[in-house]
């Protein structure tokens, strides 16, 4: 039976331990356990993180431990259906967010890029379209929000190349004097989504090493001090 509402809520996320740990998740074998009573008491609903951040939940009726699944069935009705499937979610999707970092970008480089701008400025993405845009986020200066770079999934087809192939980018802001010897069609671009003129697009799929992605967050990062 497929659960839409646990794979809505946990979608491109990776648990943390210590964050599992506070919220109130116990050791179980090599897994974390959480229990919470929903429905007015009437269930208690288990949710359990495997080892591989996998998530398995059940719901027992607390006075007879028997399991209830009707929350599951999309065409179940009734006021009781209805506020288990409520508490349910409402449950999963405060996990996730207190517990479980998004985990949208796969590709070895973005991973660096990610790592890279964590230690050396200490911000992490944003992801200010969650809902509508999953697959989108950018990082701020702390000291004056201002945007020094975004990682995108896009189309290449979208960037000029013939290809409707998803692909992870970044775009960081650049000298608009500089910019266009940058520029070359096959992994540089003109910023996607950005104004053209100051902010440059580049491919994260490998065709250009992080250690070549580093000097162009760095100058971004100092572009966006200005006021």
């Amino acid at each position: 039976m497929a659960d839409s509402i646990l794979e809505a809520a946990f979608a491109d996320r990776k648990p943390d331990c210590a964050r599992l740990e506070r919220f109130g998740f116990s050791a179980e074998g090599g897994a974390r356990l959480y229990t919470e009573r929903i429905a007015g008491g009437e269930l208690e609903l288990r949710v359990l993180v495997l080892a591989d951040g996998t998530v398995r939940t059940e719901a027992v009726d607390a006075l007879t431990g028997e399991p209830y699944i009707l929350h599951l069935v999309s065409g179940a009705q009734g006021s009781f259906v209805g506020a288990v499937r409520a508490d349910y979610e409402r449950v999963l999707r405060r996990i996730a967010a207190e517990c479980f970092e998004r985990d949208v970008f796969k590709s070895p480089v973005s991973r660096r890029v990610i790592s890279y701008v964590r230690g050396q400025y200490g911000r992490g993405l944003e992801y200010l379209w969650e809902r509508k845009f999953p697959g989108n986020a950018v990082w701020r200066r702390a000291d004056n929000g201002k945007w020094f770079g975004a990682l995108l999934t896009v189309s290449r087809r979208k960037l000029g190349i013939d290809s409707d192939e998803k692909t992870e980018v970044i775009d960081v802001r650049a000298d608009p004097e500089s910019l266009p010897a940058l520029i070359n069609g096959t992994t540089h671009f003109p910023g996607y989504h950005m104004n053209k003129k100051h902010w440059l697009t580049v491919l994260l799929d490998g065709s250009v090493s992080a250690e070549d992605i580093f000097p162009l967050i760095d100058k971004s990062y100092a572009l966006a001090a200005g006021r």
